[in-house]
């Protein structure tokens, strides 16, 4: 999700909110029509209504590597992953939220080989914790 449509929708960018508590990570084509725009949306309400302190990463957003691994681009994949871990460590992110089961998968397995250590909720299954 872009910084402008972040802006519509009164979503939080990490240019606005620079210490959350939680990244949202709507996945990587999150607000494609055919995607899951609905249900990202609704996951922001639904952060918002309960005081969640969290902030998207709007344009400076990259893929999670999924799509490059699953191509046989092993190596774009690898550079993807190391590329968010030492941003995601530069803006202090411990933990991450993302609708997306592959996102979930890349961020709390794949990620963890590669020196990212967050703790990461897959929307759906913890949503109730928050």
């Amino acid at each position: 999700m872009d910084s402008s449509c972040a802006k519509k929708l009164s979503i939080p960018t990490f240019a606005e909110n620079p210490n959350p508590e939680y990244l949202f990570f709507p996945g990587c084509e999150p607000f494609n029509p055919k995607s899951n725009w609905d249900l990202n949306i609704s996951c922001t309400q639904m952060l918002t209504d309960r005081g969640i302190d969290f902030a998207i990463l709007g344009d400076d957003q990259w893929c999670c590597g999924d799509k490059a691994c699953r191509l046989g681009f092993d190596t774009i994949s690898t550079l993807l992953a190391q590329r968010n871990i030492l941003a995601w460590n530069e803006m202090n992110i411990k933990k991450i939220i993302t609708t997306c089961p592959r996102c979930y998968y890349n961020f709390d397995d794949k990620y963890r080989r590669y020196g990212g250590n967050f703790e990461v909720i897959l929307f759906s299954k913890g949503s109730w914790e928050l």
